[in-house]
């Protein structure tokens, strides 16, 4: 992977059961926009769940996709089967509390099925660099955890996750240039 995925791709791969979810991971706002797909879960169908709001990632990990069924699907995943592809998608990168979430997220599934994580595709795909423009918090000195940090990001790196940037087409955005030079510094 080059560091970008491109959405077509995305939708042949995984159905058009993410079209209606394209209008909002195109546009980078304030709140989150993510979503979760899986099509090792149940039988090979597969399975979406969005999550919207301020820190939406933590919805999508506390699903019952990446809670259960995802559990389930690596407890009983065959070596000699083909990896799983497990896709978070993102209207922006993740904050640092976000990151650690996710990256703690991939842990608990790397500390309980080692041997089988390391085989499967844990794929992040934002549609571009997020820092927000909020004030700092008043009088505590103190810019906001509302943006994406090395620390953050590496510590995503670190658990298994592959980071990349979205390209809905006809390239990508502007925050998604950012983004896509930002991890090529990280993966070096």
């Amino acid at each position: 992977m080059n560091g970008i995925l491109n959405w077509n791709d995305a939708v042949d791969y995984f159905g058009n059961e993410l079209e209606p979810h394209r209008k909002k991971l195109c546009e980078a706002s304030w709140a989150t926009y993510g979503l979760l797909a899986c099509r090792s879960a149940q039988g090979g169908t597969t399975r979406v769940v969005n999550g919207d709001g301020e820190h939406a990632e933590r919805k999508l990990i506390m699903s019952d996709i990446w809670a259960k069924d995802l559990d389930s699907a690596l407890s009983t995943w065959d070596p000699r089967s083909t990896p799983m592809l497990i896709l978070v998608l993102l209207n922006r990168s993740p904050c640092s509390d976000c990151s650690h979430l996710l990256a703690g997220a991939l842990h608990q599934y790397n500390d309980r099925y080692a041997l089988t994580t390391e085989k499967q595709h844990f794929i992040l795909g934002s549609l571009g660099y997020y820092h927000s423009n909020k004030p700092p918090d008043e009088g505590k000195g103190q810019l906001p955890k509302t943006f994406s940090t090395d620390r953050g990001m590496r510590a995503m790196i670190d658990a298994g996750w592959k980071l990349c940037v979205i390209d809905f087409g006809p390239g990508l955005t502007r925050r998604g240039h950012e983004l896509h030079t930002y991890l090529k510094g990280l993966t070096r």
